[in-house]
């Protein structure tokens, strides 16, 4: 790929300018894909002439997806708390390991000065309960149990106006339209009944392009992230949902390109909202009451989350490909 790129001499000086830069600084790469097709490319295996993957060293990679709209004025400014909105609802798949690494970091930030409220959205019952009892020992800390209707989960994610919005749940890229399932408690109680129980194919609750792009576009959503499968996922006839949601107007969404193991989920999410918090904390801290404009490069957040895949897993990046599935918008 770095041969065939390099054909274009003004796309080979700016991969020069990226990986020889000045030692110690990271340098993103990042690739504007208007045409849908270009999306089911890896670019996140990029290597250079010496085999080292630019991901992994000092050029982090992202995606551009051209904004149809102008959110100037539209994203919130820091008024000293952050809020994160957290969706943890994978039908068959158990969040409680994704709610340790989210809580995890979350307590680790605030350990720092910085103050997160945080809102949690749960279809499993045990750990609705879990998150209940710690709730009622956090004044920052909110749990509740997923709706049973879509228009309904909308709006409890557009009253806690999150900077951050995080799913845990099953994604889909079928019917010429990506999408997100999340599954309501009463799934799980008919799941947990076995073979003679009515057991849905699929979550209840079903949360379409169309109405993420109506509910997040002028809610000023900093980031959405989509720790599911096929989330970053494209197809030949269409963007991603992480595409469509960055062309509607977020300003970066993160998903997945394939189906992901649960392992792999759980450790990326741990890894990389402990990434994100921590700089967003060192960003935010000196803000007080100054209205100084601060520019977060999301990219430079996923080289520590992808290093963590590939060592908590093979620690070898070329047989161990998990660590390319996260893309960024």
């Amino acid at each position: 790929m770095w041969t065939e790129l390099g054909r274009h001499p003004e796309v080979q000086r700016a991969l020069d300018n990226a990986v020889n830069g000045p030692a110690g600084q990271l340098q993103s790469v990042l690739f504007d894909l208007q045409d849908q097709r270009a999306e089911l490319f890896n670019w996140e295996m990029l290597c250079d002439e010496q085999d080292r993957f630019l991901a992994l060293t000092r050029s982090p990679i992202g995606r551009i997806a051209d904004q149809g709209l102008d959110l100037a004025g539209g994203v919130p400014t820091f008024d000293g708390e952050l809020r994160i909105t957290a969706v943890l609802s994978a039908l068959g798949v158990p969040a409680g390991q994704e709610w340790s690494g989210l809580i995890g970091a979350v307590r680790a930030a605030r350990a720092t000065g910085l103050r997160i409220r945080l809102r949690v959205l749960i279809g499993e019952g045990d750990l609705l309960d879990e998150v209940t009892r710690l709730a009622a020992q956090d004044t920052d800390l909110t749990a509740e149990a997923v709706p049973d209707r879509a228009v309904d989960l909308n709006r409890a994610i557009a009253e806690s106006r999150p900077h951050i919005l995080h799913f845990f749940c099953h994604g889909s890229a079928e019917q010429g339209q990506p999408r997100l399932h999340v599954a309501t408690p009463q799934d799980f109680e008919r799941l947990a009944l076995g073979p003679s129980g009515s057991v849905p194919a699929t979550p209840s609750v079903r949360l379409h392009l169309d109405g993420m792009r109506d509910l997040l576009a002028p809610l000023g959503v900093w980031l959405v992230v989509l720790n599911c499968c096929q989330g970053g996922m494209a197809a030949q006839e269409m963007h991603s949902l992480a595409h469509s949601l960055a062309a509607a107007g977020v300003p970066a969404a993160l998903g997945m390109r394939e189906t992901v193991q649960a392992l792999a989920a759980y450790e990326f999410s741990r890894a990389f909202h402990r990434e994100l918090l921590d700089r967003l904390g060192r960003l935010l801290a000196p803000a007080g009451d100054d209205t100084t404009d601060r520019v977060i490069d999301w990219t430079h957040v996923l080289s520590a989350p992808r290093a963590a895949l590939v060592e908590s897993h093979s620690d070898d990046a070329g047989t161990f490909g998990e660590w390319t599935l996260p893309v960024l918008y």
